[in-house]
């Protein structure tokens, strides 16, 4: 697998290859959070906020997420605070 790959996994799961690799049979992606990281299904345009858990799962420059009902795109890299702790680094769409 090849870093920033998108993945579906399992009971329909998705996950971003965080690092490149070769498969092995126990690199679950529950299990090796240093080279998974689950995300959103990539076809849903405004997916929820999920709070970061560290580097690997931070919201990155143009990141669109929903939260609290209204839609955001983060403005910045490696943002790991929600827009309502950290405003200045999410732009609030309004259509």
């Amino acid at each position: 697998y090849k870093t920033g790959q998108r993945l579906r996994f399992g009971d329909g799961g998705f996950v971003k290859v965080l690092q490149d690799h070769k498969s092995q049979e126990d690199w679950e992606p529950g299990k090796t959070p240093s080279l998974y990281a689950v995300i959103a299904n990539p076809a849903i345009e405004w997916p929820p906020y999920k709070q970061p858990t560290g580097a690997h799962d931070a919201y990155m420059a143009g990141d669109k997420v929903t939260f609290e009902g209204e839609r955001y795109i983060c403005k910045r890299d490696n943002v790991s605070h929600s827009p309502a702790e950290l405003p200045e680094a999410w732009e609030k769409v309004t259509d």
